[in-house]
Parts: C-alpha cells; sequence; structure tokens
C-alpha cells in the first residue's frame, strides 16, 4: 500500500491529513507566523515553493527512515505539514536571525476585544 504500489501522490497528499485538532491548529498557527514572515520577505511564490519542498522532503525522510533497522516501528504512516512548517522555519531564522517570538502572559484587558477578553497576547519583535 501507497509509495511501494505506486501511489505516488502520497508523497505530497499526506500533508493534507492531521492527526487531531491540536496537531491540526498547532501547524495552523506555525504556517500563519512563520509563512506570514517568509512570504513579507520573499513573496507569495518563493514562501509557496518552500512549503512544496519541506512536505516533499519531509515525505521522502519519512520514506528514508523506514530503511533503517533502528526504527522498530514497523508499518508507520505520516499524516501532516510539519515538513513544511519546519522548511519554513528554518527559512525564516535563516533569513531573519534577530526575529524573536514572545508570548507575554501578563494578564490584561483590552478595550477592543468583546467580550471583554483576558489572556496571552503574541509578541513578534523583528527589531
Amino acid at each position: 500500500m501507497g509509495i511501494s504500489h505506486g501511489k505516488v501522490w502520497q508523497l505530497l497528499s499526506y500533508a493534507l491529513l492531521h492527526g487531531d485538532w491540536v496537531h491540526l491548529v498547532i501547524n495552523l498557527f506555525i504556517l500563519w507566523f512563520a509563512g506570514g514572515r517568509v512570504m513579507q520577505m520573499l513573496g507569495q511564490r518563493k514562501s509557496l515553493e518552500i512549503i512544496a519542498a519541506g512536505v516533499l522532503v519531509g515525505g521522502l525522510l519519512h520514506l528514508l527512515s523506514g530503511l533503517l533497522p533502528v526504527t522498530g516501528y514497523g508499518e508507520s504512516y505520516l499524516v501532516g505539514i510539519s515538513g513544511a512548517c519546519f522548511a519554513l522555519l528554518l527559512a525564516m531564522a535563516t533569513l531573519s536571525p534577530h526575529t524573536r517570538l514572545r508570548i507575554d502572559t501578563r494578564k490584561r484587558q483590552e478595550p477592543w476585544a468583546w467580550p471583554r477578553h483576558r489572556g496571552s497576547v503574541i509578541v513578534v519583535d523583528a527589531s
């Protein structure tokens, strides 16, 4: 089943599936955060190329890891766009090494938040 049976499209289509909602939300956050920053620096086309390359390389590395005798998992499944997320984070760190992500956990009451929202704010400092 899969690549060994000629289903080569699975080298890319695995990225559309996710294990659970937490996995999906974390990947969406990374795509939004890192993808937006990379898109500002390189443009939409280059960002999509990085995402596609990350998905493809992630799939290939998963296939290669199945050939290693140390994995011990036998048949394993690959889901999620984490390879692309890693590629975007790598591109962002390479192109903008001074970017810092900090989570401000001070409780605050924003006047624009309705209903009154108290919580954490994610701040990206690219100075």
